[in-house]
């Protein structure tokens, strides 16, 4: 009975368009614009419901700054583990973690912008690019797991697939509050000069968060 009652408090909180359940530990909340917030049932008891215009909203945009290159043909892991990729977004729990993944959409445009202020975002932009989240005060450590491809700005035809690129997103971060918007900004750059034998292309051209930023719904920075 208790299982039943806690689906019939979610579906009606008018944040979710269903609610889905699988292995009889993991809720999917679905939640409107097609989007997805996916948590472990033990996990509700830290979860917040709170009306749609209330709901905190997350972003998330990438660019580069690798010279005499374009990046593009950017594409995500669903986990640690996996070695298959989807082209939509997906910021997920560190290994071990209670199963928690948010799912930004598919970034368009190719090839990603080259500046902080002309970063590339996943997601619709009739929405800004944002999706709306529950609010997590707790934080959560989060990963980010990624391919991409460089290609020469020259046009020599030179291409470099860099494969498994991966940046930590700590859970002070992640304390998603009402009416809060959060702007994630990854950067993918050139680290190190030449590639030894035990190195990655993914070591010499990582990717990195680099910014945060959190606003008020109204659009008032506040840090």
């Amino acid at each position: 009975m208790k299982h039943h009652s806690l689906i019939l408090l979610l579906a009606t909180t008018c944040l979710l368009t269903g609610v889905q359940t699988a292995m009889a530990q993991k809720v999917v909340l679905h939640m409107r614009g097609d989007k997805a917030f996916e948590c472990n049932i033990s996990q509700l008891d830290s979860i917040t419901f709170c009306p749609d215009a209330l709901n905190p909203k997350v972003r998330i945009g990438i660019y580069e700054t690798i010279p005499s290159y374009y990046v593009q043909d950017v594409v995500f892991y669903a986990d640690a583990q996996t070695d298959v990729t989807q082209t939509s977004c997906l910021l997920f729990a560190k290994a071990g973690d209670e199963t928690f993944t948010v799912d930004f959409g598919t970034f368009t445009g190719t090839p990603l912008g080259t500046s902080k202020a002309g970063a590339s975002f996943a997601g619709d932009a009739a929405t800004d690019y944002y999706t709306t989240v529950c609010p997590n005060e707790g934080g959560t450590d989060f990963t980010l797991r990624a391919c991409y491809t460089l290609v020469s700005a020259d046009g020599n035809g030179e291409v470099l697939h860099i494969n498994d690129a991966s940046v930590e997103v700590p859970a002070e971060y992640t304390r998603w509050e009402p009416e809060r918007a959060y702007t994630f900004i990854f950067k993918i750059y050139h680290k190190i000069d030449g590639r030894t034998g035990d190195q990655s292309f993914a070591d010499v051209f990582p990717i990195a968060l680099d910014a945060v930023i959190v606003e008020n719904i109204n659009s008032n920075v506040t840090r």
